[in-house]
């Protein structure tokens, strides 16, 4: 027997990935789809189809299911897509809950939410820079096997040798920790440790040269 809380839980689960995946998608399309680099024929960074394929059929799922509720009920719901029908299937759980094909509904609805999770772990974490690229645009940290640095223009160097850091000056505790894609307790650890060498302020705060951050992402790419 289905009950209310399964069906909320399961829209919750299914619209949170679907919402996920566009954003993910949408930055991967920002990088990919801007100004392409003199001398170039296509965009640097590919947009993963199958990512777009995923979020497609979670969307269509849950529109297809609003429809059906429509037929049923007689009830419209208005701007009909993934997002406002998953939305507008929250408000109508208790409902869901009793029709006959909502253990249907339900197991589809998990099998496709699971599959698109397991596709968010497969697409490359991409940190966004607020200095913009040399070029104005803007630019990311894309965390793959090396980190690269790569503007909507399709500029690309490596996250040392970019202007994501400061030429010739030292990082923050802050700065690093947001340019490892780590926390800044993490960096406070490794500072305590030896493991990365800082420089003391006069006032005691620590900076952590440009050449410690290139060694220590040197030794994680080993």
């Amino acid at each position: 027997m289905t009950d209310t809380p399964q069906v909320q839980a399961t829209l919750h689960a299914a619209l949170r990935v679907h919402l996920e995946l566009h954003q993910a998608i949408g930055e991967q399309r920002g990088v990919a789809q801007g100004e392409r680099v003199s001398g170039s024929s296509e965009a640097q960074v590919p947009i993963n189809l199958d990512a777009m394929d995923q979020r497609d059929l979670l969307g269509d799922q849950l529109i297809g299911w609003a429809s059906m509720i429509e037929e049923e009920t007689g009830e419209q719901c208005t701007r009909l897509n993934a997002q406002t029908a998953g939305r507008w299937m929250v408000e109508r759980a208790a409902w869901i809950a009793g029709a006959e094909w909502a253990p249907e509904m339900i197991e589809e609805l998990r099998t496709t939410t699971k599959r698109s999770e397991a596709m968010l772990g497969q697409l490359p974490k991409r940190t966004p820079i607020t200095v913009p690229c040399q070029c104005g645009q803007r630019q990311w940290i894309i965390h793959e096997t090396t980190m690269i640095v790569k503007c909507a223009a399709g500029h690309e160097s490596t996250l040392a040798d970019h202007g994501a850091l400061p030429q010739g000056q030292p990082l923050t505790v802050t700065q690093a920790a947001r340019l490892l894609d780590m926390s800044r307790s993490t960096i406070q650890s490794m500072i305590s440790r030896g493991l990365v060498d800082a420089i003391r302020r006069d006032d005691g705060v620590p900076l952590i040269p440009r050449h410690e951050i290139t060694k220590f992402r040197e030794r994680l790419a080993i």
